[in-house]
């Protein structure tokens, strides 16, 4: 089934708006008529407070003016569909959001045209669940490392991060040096990088991660 489509209607002829919204409702099941609008002020408004919508079915000719006069004031990012008793707009209108532009009276066969259309570039630009979520892994804060369990002596010993004054290679061994002790890791350098927050640890050359909290002073 089709998610729902959210349509707005900006039309100042009530008949002509009805009558499409009727046709929508009969072509789509899943399409819901957010409000019809029949102005370029009361568009502009509606547009300025509110979620823009999956799509606009627009009359170029208002009452009070050109539909394209709302382009001027709103950053309009829905499609549009462009309807009009005239073709001679439709290269202004398909440099805006334009998908469709049909000429009135409006037929059910170019609305259905139209409805294809925005249903296949929906397809193509809209991500999908497996995006939303594999986009949302991407963005998801790291989690780094805040302590760690060393063997030592037949035992494991955890050791807080904050603890770690450096570490650093010798001879392809990692040792982890806290205050008073110095324990073997079995883990490359880069791979300890990586599990720390880079925001406490620096790389410092080749052979040392260095805490910033246990920096004394520079020389």
């Amino acid at each position: 089934m089709s998610k729902q489509l959210n349509i707005v209607i900006i039309e100042d002829e009530r008949k002509a708006a009805l009558d499409l919204e009727a046709q929508l409702y009969a072509l789509d099941g899943s399409i819901k008529i957010l409000t019809i609008l029949d102005s370029v002020s009361g568009a502009t408004e509606w547009l300025r407070r509110s979620e823009q919508p999956d799509l606009i079915f627009m009359d170029i000719h208002l009452g009070d003016g050109s539909c394209f006069e709302i382009f001027q004031q709103v950053n309009i990012t829905s499609p549009v569909v462009f309807c009009t008793a005239y073709d001679e707009y439709a290269l202004e209108a398909f440099k805006l959001n334009g998908i469709g532009y049909i000429v009135k009276p409006i037929e059910g066969a170019e609305l259905s045209r139209v409805l294809l259309k925005y249903r296949q570039l929906e397809k193509h630009y809209l991500p999908t669940p497996q995006a939303l979520q594999q986009l949302a892994v991407q963005v998801r804060p790291p989690v780094y490392k805040s302590s760690y369990l060393i063997p030592y002596r037949s035992r494991l010993i955890p050791v807080p991060v904050d603890q770690i004054a450096c570490i650093y290679v010798r001879n392809e061994q990692a040792f982890v040096v806290t205050v008073g002790q110095e324990y073997s890791m079995n883990k490359t350098l880069e791979q300890l990088q990586a599990e720390l927050d880079p925001v406490n640890f620096y790389r410092a050359n080749r052979q040392y991660l260095v805490s910033f909290k246990h920096i004394k002073e520079i020389s």
